[in-house]
């Protein structure tokens, strides 16, 4: 499954990652040097959004690149927020 990867402290990063299973996925992390409690997993508030609505949200400027970018992100249908002391 693909999975949308943002931050807390940042309105604009975000990356991408597959994985197969929680426990592959918790793994990854744990192994990063991240901890499974520093992660907040939740629905992807832009799963199959318009992909102008998704643009507009992450300040990417109108080119087939940024679309392309904005079909991917509606893709996902989970989030995986890194947690840190911004939320706070």
């Amino acid at each position: 499954m693909l999975i949308l990867l943002t931050k807390a402290s940042s309105d604009y990063w975000y990356d991408f990652i597959e994985e197969d299973s929680i426990e592959n996925l918790i793994g990854r992390f744990t192994s990063s040097g991240h901890l499974p409690h520093s992660l907040i997993i939740k629905e992807n508030f832009y799963y199959q959004a318009y992909s102008y609505d998704i643009c507009k949200a992450f300040n990417f400027s109108f080119s087939l690149a940024s679309l392309e970018q904005a079909f991917k992100i509606a893709e996902c249908k989970y989030e995986i927020q890194i947690y840190d002391d911004w939320i706070e």
